[in-house]
């Protein structure tokens, strides 16, 4: 059983790279209006992002969690805390195009999201470690719905 998990784990890694890497090329290769660059492709990677940590823990580990949301609220606020902090913005696009000195920032930015994000996981994972079934299920859809209640408050 467990090799089968290592084989579906080793897919979608396969699965999520070569996503990752039609991204890359679209966004760097491609020369596409400001629409397709900044709306459509950013909002595709947040949803395959989506999916594919949804997949991962319902259809490989079998549990019901609903709190993804709620973790992906907090990496986007710490990226964009980052992005503030370092000024990003103005390093970042010129005319469409990402520039030399906005590529360590950018990569700051997303490493520093997923840190927040993973650190937050591990407070609230901690306490409801051996939860399972619904009750894991409602103890994160309201870790999700107590984030949201922060973001609608936030902005």
């Amino acid at each position: 059983m467990k090799t089968n998990r290592k084989k579906i784990l080793r897919a979608y890694l396969y699965n999520s790279l070569a996503i990752l890497g039609v991204i890359v090329i679209l966004t760097f290769l491609g020369n596409f209006d400001p629409f397709i660059m900044g709306r459509i492709i950013t909002l595709g990677s947040v949803n395959v992002i989506a999916a594919v940590s949804l997949n991962l823990v319902s259809g490989c580990l079998g549990e019901m969690v609903l709190g993804h949301g709620g973790f992906m609220f907090i990496g986007a606020l710490a990226a964009a805390l980052i992005t503030r902090y370092f000024k990003v913005s103005d390093n970042l696009m010129l005319n469409y195009k990402l520039q030399p000195a906005g590529y360590l920032q950018l990569i700051i930015c997303i490493i520093g999201g997923a840190i927040a994000a993973g650190i937050v996981g591990f407070i609230v994972g901690m306490p409801i470690l051996r939860l399972k079934g619904d009750y894991l299920a409602i103890v994160t859809l309201g870790f999700t719905l107590i984030m949201v209640s922060i973001g609608n408050n936030i902005v």
